[in-house]
């Protein structure tokens, strides 16, 4: 058996919560029972949880709205991990996976957790379809592995 260094990145963590969130707590905490070391990299909350299991460290955003935290500071984190993990969408924390992948480190081991499409409507649904075009493509074609909930996502 070999452990492994496990970056989490996710969008919200406990005590926020959410599905993405809880999902990420639970990898990580089954994670490091197996003896990983495992770190999840949010961006930063007004109360912060530290259980014992793994470690949490907090980004602060460059600027944010609602779940979504631009961390461009993420990119120079991961070079010290085996496997990246990240929970998508996460608007703010993809880019720098992405961009980390595909110029610094492109032998990097990178898990895509699918949770969810997403939808909106206004403007949001005009930057939705943006992204979903140029971003999501990209990260999805450099993912070594892919994981969700649902079939319906594979398709």
């Amino acid at each position: 058996n070999r452990f492994m260094k496990i970056a989490q990145i996710v969008s919200t963590f406990p005590p926020y919560h959410g599905g993405m969130g809880n999902t990420a707590y639970n990898f990580s905490k089954y994670l490091a029972k197996l003896g990983h070391d495992v770190t999840v990299i949010t961006p930063t909350t007004a109360k912060k949880d530290n259980p014992a299991e793994f470690k949490i460290e907090y980004l602060k955003p460059l600027f944010s709205f609602g779940n979504a935290g631009f961390l461009p500071q993420l990119f120079w984190r991961l070079s010290e991990y085996d496997i990246i993990h990240l929970h998508y969408p996460f608007f703010g924390g993809t880019e720098a996976v992405l961009f980390f992948k595909k110029f610094k480190n492109p032998k990097a081991k990178l898990v895509l957790q699918y949770h969810m499409d997403v939808v909106a409507s206004g403007f949001k649904s005009c930057f939705f379809k943006i992204y979903n075009k140029i971003v999501r493509p990209q990260i999805i074609e450099i993912a070594d592995l892919i994981i969700c909930s649902s079939f319906d996502y594979i398709k």
